[in-house]
């Protein structure tokens, strides 16, 4: 409530800066962070998907017309870097819709962060924070290609992502959010991968689970190392499922993946309890994927177990 309140007095305090000197572009700027961060929120992510696209519309139409005027660099840079930001938000927002068109609206929206992430890093390439930008919208528009099955795209996105993220982690070696990042995106890059061959996706999430298991325990609270949990766990109990399906097997071998699968499933299950917020507006078990991948297992389990 108290961070609500926050983000609703900077909205105001915004408007009434920009009312009051409209030609301060720091301030416009400003405001228009508040609005995506108002839209965010997990307080506003209880609102319907319509008022938080309302929301994030309101910072759009700040940011894009001070990215195509004649502005000092520093403002251009900073109005394209929560242009992205706002891209990538809104495509958050409208991906969970109902509309069947929404997914394909969604990675629209990703593409478009990206392109003003790629302006910015071509303006300054060892920028770190614009590493992350670019990091960030390869991640989404990872998610949406997966969402449209497109595999290969979700494949070629979060690898770059991996990618970036572990130049980042070499370039600061004690930036434990990279590393986090960076294990997060190999976990999704290995899940992505499990759709075409458990060989590829088995040496990304143990690559992803290398780097997790450096992570020092104050960092362990974070949204992408509980996120990452959930993804490693949930991706190696759909190749272990896939894998006990191969008939030349021995029938031991076969029963000990699919109780490795029937194990990491349910580790998944439970990573996915303090991470309960994210799946508020989505239309499915976010582990309904895997659970199907392990009924595969049903002959070797029996009835009596339940998924």
């Amino acid at each position: 409530v108290a961070s609500t309140n926050a983000i609703e007095e900077a909205v105001s305090v915004g408007v009434l800066q920009q009312k009051s000197k409209p030609g301060e572009h720091r301030n416009t700027i400003e405001l228009a962070g508040a609005y995506i961060t108002q839209a965010r929120t997990t307080p506003a992510a209880r609102a319907s998907r319509t008022q938080r696209e309302e929301i994030v519309n309101k910072a759009i139409a700040i940011l894009k017309p001070m990215t195509e005027a004649a502005l000092p660099a520093e403002i251009t840079k900073k109005a394209l870097q929560n242009l992205a930001v706002a891209y990538d938000t809104k495509a958050e927002i409208v991906s969970n819709s109902e509309d069947p068109s929404a997914t394909g609206r969604a990675y629209a929206l990703n593409q478009s962060s990206l392109a003003m992430a790629e302006k910015l890093l071509a303006s300054d390439p060892q920028n770190q924070v614009y590493l992350h930008n670019i990091a960030s919208s390869y991640l989404g528009l990872g998610a949406t290609a997966s969402d449209l099955n497109r595999i290969a795209d979700a494949v070629r996105y979060r690898r770059s992502a991996s990618e970036v993220y572990a130049t980042l982690s070499n370039m600061e070696p004690n930036d434990k959010n990279a590393a986090t990042l960076h294990a997060y995106a190999l976990a999704l890059l290995a899940d992505s991968l499990s759709e075409t061959g458990v060989e590829a996706a088995d040496e990304a999430i143990k690559r992803s689970a290398a780097i997790q298991s450096k992570i020092p325990a104050e960092h362990q609270g974070t949204l992408y190392y509980r996120s990452t949990t959930l993804t490693v766990a949930a991706v190696e109990a759909a190749v272990a499922a896939v894998r006990s399906k191969v008939n030349t097997l021995p029938k031991s071998t076969r029963a000990e993946l699919c109780s490795i699968a029937l194990a990491r499933y349910r580790d998944a299950r439970l990573a996915t309890l303090p991470l309960k917020e994210l799946f508020l507006n989505q239309k499915e078990d976010p582990l309904q994927g895997v659970k199907d991948k392990v009924e595969l297992c049903r002959p070797v389990f029996g009835a009596k177990i339940v998924l």
